[in-house]
């Protein structure tokens, strides 16, 4: 990922942050979404005319990312929920998408302290749903979106990845009267098997806020 992506992410963050900005949205991604048939018009009339369009030409692949977010004002101990949904589109289909939500009930939080018990190479995605439920976001690879959307420079896909399953969460408080995002991201890697063939995890939060969905 390239210095301007992570600094337009850490500017991006810090004005939706102040300004509690964004438009409110609702999605359910098992029913609103489907990869490889969803299409630009579709997204339109679904969510409207996004917070922000990009378009990504990296890893000799042009995406058009589609971001919807909504940020909360600083409330309580200047802690600001917020929802964020990237849909990235490849030849006006949907590749992928990632979807964070720690402002509604179910949030997209997950219990990240399980990742262990899923083994590179042996696990599959049934045995990920079972642990984990269904991931919040979802993504054919090759893609410009985990980089992009998660300010990720350190994923690195192996060659015999085909899809990718994100589980996602992240959230602001005022540190210092800065806002700092909190965040933890797993990411599954998925062969033509479905079996599980890496996985990535990163995580900042050191104490529990948002309540984890059931």
């Amino acid at each position: 990922m390239t210095r301007l992506y992570s600094l337009y992410i850490i500017l991006t963050s810090i004005i939706i942050y102040s300004c509690g900005t964004g438009r409110n949205f609702t999605v359910n991604t098992a029913n609103d979404l489907a990869i490889g048939t969803t299409k630009i018009s579709d997204i339109e009339n679904k969510f409207g005319k996004p917070e922000d369009l990009k378009t990504i030409e990296e890893n000799n692949l042009s995406s058009i990312i589609y971001s919807y977010f909504y940020i909360q004002e600083p409330g309580y101990f200047n802690y600001s929920a917020m929802k964020n949904l990237a849909l990235e589109v490849i030849n006006n289909k949907l590749n992928g998408y990632i979807y964070q939500n720690s402002l509604d009930t179910p949030n997209t939080d997950f219990a990240d302290s399980l990742r262990d018990n899923i083994i590179s190479g042996t696990s599959y995605s049934n045995d990920v749903l079972d642990l984990f439920g269904e991931p919040s976001g979802k993504i054919n690879l090759p893609t410009n979106l985990i980089n992009y959307s998660l300010g990720l420079s350190t994923v690195k896909v192996v060659s015999e990845a085909i899809e990718a399953w994100v589980y996602s969460l992240k959230y602001f408080e005022d540190v210092y009267k800065t806002p700092k995002p909190y965040y933890k991201f797993l990411i599954f890697f998925l062969d033509h098997n479905k079996k599980i063939v890496d996985k990535y995890y990163i995580c900042n939060i050191t104490r529990q806020v948002i309540r984890q969905k059931k």
